[in-house]
């Protein structure tokens, strides 16, 4: 048993973080042993390859705007450990993570001794959340998918409603290599008579959800993209089946996020679930704030998690709209086993100056890996990512772009901050 909440994390990260897995037997039998408190919960489960994290935020902000309670379970965190789980966007505190991080440990050694079952890190962090929610009982809790679908810890939920926001391809060894296996795997998360929502887009990929949700007789809404328009004089703004929303986050990519958002308030609303009118649903939107997602931390520092080869192309999109005339300066880490070449290409394509580093996590590819596989000329390598923060040279005509994954941007935001920097 641990005495302080250090010990008791720093436990739970040196559990495995992600074990072989066929079924969802071992996350079954942990709920078991803990009276399934996942039944007692309101759930909405938001799964898919990008976009998952700022759509439950929206959703959360939308309940928040309408006097519900809102529990938010996240993955993985860029401020801190705590943030994961959340209530009312109150991280869980000191007092009760260490209580549950006890639990768990309990249950943990439990499990192994008596049915030689190792519980993966995520596996327990989703139980404590079950745990937590159950006792605090919010009217609402918002699940992010951790990975896939069928075979994420989240997926014994019995939600209420849904949604999946794209479908791209990133961690193709666990879920497949074409876009049909890795929407099948998210695809995993439809439930019997549970109506999902998508802003998946991809017509090819329509038949798949349509047969699926049809075995499951749920109903499918399957948005249109042509419905959701970004307005001609503000980037933050934009209209969904004619009529107006305002985000404070930026890029076009976030209009079809908070659209999905949108589309599921509505649907609760048509299962007379929730009565939240249109006023409150753009107050929740404009309210939203997500951080490490194309964040401008300082006028000429911006962080953006782009951690796969879909969403650095939407970086790229909405870097070349904003700031056509600045100076572009990425500086740029991935994980070792992501498709980092492709993603180098695209920021080739939209970057004056490329700084490759990296930063001390396991998975992180090495600085030197990531500069010898650019082709450019402008290019610089530093494997102390705070070295660089310390000598940037801020100026009006130059924008910093760290990039390539929410850890990387977890380890330096935070240091950003400390720094003070401003223009």
């Amino acid at each position: 048993m641990f005495k302080t909440t250090e010990k008791a994390i720093q436990w739970l990260e040196s559990v495995e973080r992600f074990t072989e897995k066929f079924d969802l037997s071992n996350i079954k039998l942990a709920c078991e042993l803990l009276d399934n408190p996942q039944d007692d919960l309101r759930i909405i489960h938001i799964g898919g390859t990008n976009g998952k994290g700022s759509t439950v935020t929206f959703l959360k902000q939308i309940l928040l705007a309408d006097g519900q309670d809102v529990g938010t379970f996240i993955s993985p965190y860029v401020t801190r450990f705590h943030e994961r789980i959340q209530i009312n966007g109150q991280d869980i505190s000191d007092a009760d993570l260490l209580f549950y991080i006890n639990k768990v440990y309990k249950l943990y050694h439990k499990i192994l001794k008596k049915y030689n079952k190792g519980i993966s890190y995520f596996e327990l962090l989703t139980v404590m959340s079950f745990l937590y929610f159950k006792e605090k009982e919010p009217d609402f809790v918002v699940y992010e998918v951790g990975l896939g679908g069928t075979l994420d810890a989240t997926n014994i939920v019995n939600p209420v409603i849904t949604g999946i926001t794209s479908i791209g391809y990133d961690h193709m060894k666990v879920l497949g290599d074409s876009l049909e296996e890795i929407a099948q795997n998210k695809l995993g998360i439809a439930k019997p008579h549970i109506p999902l929502v998508t802003t998946v887009f991809n017509e090819s990929l329509k038949p798949l959800f349509e047969k699926t949700t049809h075995k499951a007789q749920a109903d499918l809404i399957w948005l249109d993209k042509k419905e959701i328009l970004e307005s001609t004089s503000d980037s933050k703004e934009f209209f969904y089946k004619d009529e107006m929303y305002t985000i404070s986050l930026l890029g076009r990519h976030q209009h079809h996020n908070a659209a999905c958002a949108i589309e599921i308030i509505q649907t609760l609303n048509r299962l007379e679930i929730t009565n939240i009118n249109t006023e409150t649903i753009k107050q929740g939107l404009k309210e939203t704030k997500w951080a490490g997602r194309l964040e401008p931390i300082t006028p000429q520092i911006i962080l953006d998690g782009a951690h796969n080869i879909d969403a650095m192309k939407q970086l790229k999109n909405t870097i070349n709209k904003l700031y056509t005339n600045k100076n572009i300066h990425v500086i740029f880490t991935a994980m070792k086993d992501k498709d980092y070449p492709e993603m180098i290409s695209i920021i080739e394509s939209f970057a004056d100056i490329i700084t490759f580093t990296e930063f001390p996590y396991p998975r992180c590819a090495k600085a030197k890996d990531l500069y010898d596989t650019s082709v450019v000329e402008d290019k610089h390598m530093n494997e102390n990512s705070y070295d660089i923060i310390d000598n940037l040279h801020l100026g009006k005509d130059t924008i910093y772009l760290f990039t390539g994954s929410l850890y990387f941007i977890s380890y330096v935001r935070n240091y950003v901050l400390q720094k003070g920097l401003q223009q």
